[in-house]
Parts: structure tokens; C-alpha cells; sequence
């Protein structure tokens, strides 16, 4: 009876370990998780601080009026605007253009909640 309840122990003790091990594996994992997302942040805040440079020092600070143009090639090439085709549901007030057509929408770095 002895030799049992020391089985059953080490049975239990074992299977402590396991999910001490198994719970530091799903730790590591959202670790993981959680630094990929910390550098998606500082690549889109690094690209984000550039196109504020920019914009700013072209639209405050120069003496010439810039292109709107310009600007859109700069968001594009930052990643901040992606283009796209339009749908049905693109089309308001705000968007001049027709299902079909070429434009642009925010990336998801810049998406709303």
C-alpha cells in the first residue's frame, strides 16, 4: 500500500511540473505574441513621425504651397494609404468617384476603431 500512495505522489507531483512547464510554454507564447505586435507599433509610429515630419515641414513651414499630390505619394510610400478599387460602399459626399474606380483608403495602422 505504501509503495502505491508513493506512485500516486509522484503521479501527482509529476503532473504538477507538467502543467507548471505547459503553463510557462502558453507565457512564452503570448510573450511572443506580444512582441511581434511591439514592433508593428514602432514600424507604424516610426513611419507615422516621418510623414507628420514632412507634412509639417512642407505645409507650415515652407513659403511654397505643396502638392496634395506629393503628400498622398509620401503616405502611399510610408505605407499609410493602400489603393484600392471602389465599392459600393466607398462611394459618399466624400469620395468623387465611381464603383471601379482607382483610390485610396487609410492602411490599417490608420483604420478607426
Amino acid at each position: 500500500m505504501i509503495i502505491a500512495k508513493e506512485k500516486v505522489i509522484r503521479h501527482i507531483k509529476a503532473g504538477r511540473a507538467l502543467q507548471s512547464f505547459l503553463n510557462l510554454m502558453d507565457t512564452l507564447d503570448d510573450y511572443a505574441k506580444l512582441q511581434a505586435e511591439l514592433e508593428t507599433a514602432n514600424e507604424e509610429n516610426k513611419r507615422l513621425k516621418e510623414f507628420a515630419r514632412v507634412v509639417i515641414r512642407q505645409e507650415c513651414w515652407s513659403i511654397f504651397e505643396q502638392d496634395g499630390g506629393d503628400i498622398q505619394e509620401l503616405a502611399e510610400k510610408l505605407g499609410l494609404i493602400v489603393p484600392c478599387v471602389a465599392t459600393e460602399e466607398d462611394i459618399n459626399d466624400d469620395c468623387d468617384c465611381g464603383v471601379g474606380d482607382a483610390i485610396f483608403k487609410f492602411s490599417q495602422a490608420l483604420k478607426g476603431d
